[in-house]
């Protein structure tokens, strides 16, 4: 869970940046992290400060998976 706020978003976006160079995919880092931050601020919209949103991030042998709500962003690695 990271807040339902500006910074859960923030925190998310470097997560998932930090996930991606972590598999050497240093290339696609920013735009993956963009994409999380974007998938986080969309469950900010409206319910600001109303608990955290939940999230997960995982990976096996495919791809990383970002988990935000309800929504899944995946980065082929």
């Amino acid at each position: 869970m990271v807040p339902r706020d500006e910074s859960g978003a923030i925190v998310l976006r470097k997560l998932a940046e930090q996930a991606a160079r972590y598999v050497g995919a240093d290339a696609d880092a920013g735009t993956f992290g963009a994409a999380v931050e974007e998938a986080a601020r969309a469950q900010v919209n409206g319910t600001a400060g109303a608990g955290g949103i939940p999230c997960v991030v995982r990976r096996s042998d495919g791809p990383i998976e970002v988990l935000v709500g309800t929504r899944t962003i995946a980065l082929q690695v």
